[in-house]
């Protein structure tokens, strides 16, 4: 399982300045960057099928993203949205996000620790104006005149409008570019990292023989690429 020869306890830090666990004292970034998170999560299948659907919507986001970004290139700087296409285009894309933040906080109930709510509750500020904003847009006829809900608007005649990158709704705004997709991929990254670093410690704790074939496994495959790539390497310089 050891990673290196230097086992004295580890100064690396997570993305969010943790240390990271014990058990993975000596190696390298590199291998740690090998370690696939989902093999400490196969005996639990909830939390396995929700962090594939975190990643499937962070991707989502992302296509949604570069579709509002085609699109805002053919638009005046001021527009009203909600007659226009990229207005459906910013709802799904603040849908996926907003999903991506919900499923994190599931899997932290359900699997993770107390790296991964570190992770969650840095990223509030990120993840709240992205809900009340889906929330306008997911229930958007409770907001029209005559609708339920239409008082929770400061300007209900503001249905969705676009100022350059600036979104607004019912007299809320959101800057489309510290709130986009590209946001969303750095939490999901963090909140891996972190994911990785709880499950490690709660095997160390509950499972350690489990946690040392799955380490050890881990370093025979880093190994292996490690040497063919080595080899095709040598292959390729001999043949030009």
């Amino acid at each position: 399982m050891k990673g290196g020869t230097n086992r004295r306890q580890s100064t690396k830090q997570t993305a969010t300045g943790s240390t990271i666990p014990r058990a993975l004292d000596g190696w390298s970034k590199e291998q740690l960057r090998s370690i696939d998170t989902f093999w400490l999560l196969e005996a639990d299948s909830g939390a396995y099928v929700a962090l594939r659907s975190l990643n499937n919507y962070s991707e989502a986001a992302s296509r949604q993203w570069n579709r509002v970004l085609r699109q805002m290139k053919r638009v005046s700087n001021s527009i009203g949205t909600s007659p226009c296409p990229i207005f459906i285009d910013i709802h799904f894309m603040l849908e996926a996000i907003h999903r991506v933040g919900s499923l994190a906080k599931w899997i932290q109930k359900q699997a993770g620790g107390k790296r991964t709510m570190e992770v969650i509750q840095s990223w509030q500020g990120y993840f709240k104006p992205i809900k009340d904003m889906r929330d306008h847009l997911a229930h958007f006829e409770e907001r029209l005149q005559g609708g339920s809900r239409i008082d929770c608007l400061d300007n209900r005649y503001d249905l969705g409008n676009l100022y350059n990158r600036t979104f607004t709704f019912g007299g809320t705004s959101i800057d489309l570019t510290n709130f986009g997709a590209s946001k969303a991929k750095t939490f999901v990254r963090e909140f891996t990292c972190a994911l990785l670093c709880d499950r490690i410690e709660s095997f160390q704790s509950e499972n350690p023989n489990t946690l040392t074939t799955i380490l050890d496994s881990c370093l025979r495959q880093f190994n292996t690429k490690k040497q063919t790539e080595y080899v095709n390497r040598l292959l390729r310089e001999q043949s030009s």
